[in-house]
């Protein structure tokens, strides 16, 4: 039988193509197969090299994170969080125990094929306790004398003085320590707490009433508050051309002085100052004196000659200021002058020589004073009022 050429080529196209179809398909099928093979392979090296790490803790506490999915040889961070009061007890890792930081933190290293179990478990904190107590008393009685409680607290020690008696001093373990009321609320700050009171007796108050009279002034002054046993001082200070007058305790006149010092005071006490023109400066300042006369003295104080030296027009004046004038026909010299009380009679100190004050009232001054080997007597008159 003869085959046409062109239908013998249409068969062999048909049966390459066939042939082609089925081969591809089965290469097809291998190349998946393979593919899928190690893919499968590839999962499960992955899930060999990672694990599973859980973790707990007890009700005194808590652990983040609670579950870590980590690759083996790689480190991972728990934080422990103690409740308030609580302290990190003991961390184990599959039974085995680890060791926690400062701050709270551990790791851990995923050194095992199998999933790792982690247990922390925390504990309460003891109390710290204070043992307070009371050593030493004195005029007084004191409760609790003894008492043990837990650091931080404020315990109440109620002190009783005896009668007549109040709180002085306490000490709380040496050092001093307020004191508001008979209750002392103590601070238990240490172990060991030692609490040291005394009291005083209660000391009377005495009133010290005072009374100053015009041109002039004490200190201190008005209704005082002196107590039982305690000292004060009076100062009495004349104005200007005043001095003392009287100086009374109770009424009783006393020896006149410028400071007065109550010692030990055990009763009221009145106290009572009048002051004076001074007999001696208001009339040196208060008066313009003219120069009467000049007497000259021997030793003996007898007189050997006199002059009238009252057309001298000789004036002098004494001024506050510790400077006086002395005018002689119209010229005028300043010099200075004080008095000198200490002396007996009175002295009065021009320009550091002294002159005895043998009469000085409102009508005449007369003083004396050596020029070598003799005396000279000055006479003033009152030549007017300032």
């Amino acid at each position: 039988m003869c085959i046409p050429s062109l239908l013998l080529s249409k068969m062999k196209e048909t049966i390459e193509y066939n042939t082609m179809k089925k081969f591809s398909f089965l290469f097809l099928s291998v190349f998946l197969l393979a593919f899928t093979g190690c893919n499968r392979s590839q999962n499960d090296e992955d899930e060999i090299n990672s694990i599973i790490i859980e973790a707990v803790c007890d009700s005194n506490g808590t652990v983040t994170p609670l579950r870590a999915e980590v690759s083996l040889g790689s480190k991972t961070d728990f934080v422990v969080t103690p409740a308030e009061g609580c302290y990190i007890d003991k961390v184990t890792v599959d039974g085995k125990p680890i060791s926690v930081t400062s701050s709270n933190i551990f790791s851990i290293v995923a050194s095992s094929s199998s999933n790792q179990k982690v247990k922390v478990s925390c504990k309460k904190k003891e109390a710290l306790k204070s043992v307070m107590e009371v050593i030493n008393t004195s005029n007084c009685t004191i409760t609790p004398s003894r008492v043990e409680v837990i650091r931080g607290t404020v315990v109440d020690f109620v002190v009783t003085p005896i009668e007549g008696y109040y709180i002085d001093k306490v000490t709380v373990n040496n050092k001093s320590f307020s004191v508001i009321s008979d209750t002392l609320s103590i601070f238990a700050s240490d172990s060991s707490m030692r609490v040291d009171v005394s009291c005083k007796v209660i000391l009377k108050k005495f009133n010290i009433s005072t009374s100053c009279g015009p041109n002039g002034s004490m200190s201190p002054s008005g209704k005082l508050i002196v107590t039982e046993g305690e000292n004060i001082t009076f100062t009495f200070q004349p104005e200007e051309c005043f001095e003392m007058n009287t100086l009374k305790l109770d009424g009783v006149e006393v020896p006149l002085t410028s400071s007065l010092t109550l010692t030990n005071v055990t009763s009221n006490i009145n106290v009572e100052v009048t002051f004076k023109k001074d007999s001696i400066l208001w009339l040196l300042e208060n008066i313009v004196w003219r120069l009467d006369s000049t007497y000259l003295c021997n030793k003996k104080g007898e007189i050997l000659s006199s002059w009238y030296e009252y057309d001298r027009n000789f004036t002098k004046e004494f001024l506050s200021n510790g400077v006086s004038t002395e005018t002689v026909d119209g010229k005028t010299i300043y010099p200075s002058w004080s008095i000198d009380r200490s002396t007996s009679p009175t002295s009065l100190i021009i320009n550091d020589s002294y002159r005895k004050i043998e009469i000085l009232n409102d009508k005449k001054m007369v003083y004396s004073y050596k020029e070598g080997e003799y005396c000279l007597k000055k006479v003033y008159v009152n030549e007017r009022y300032k």
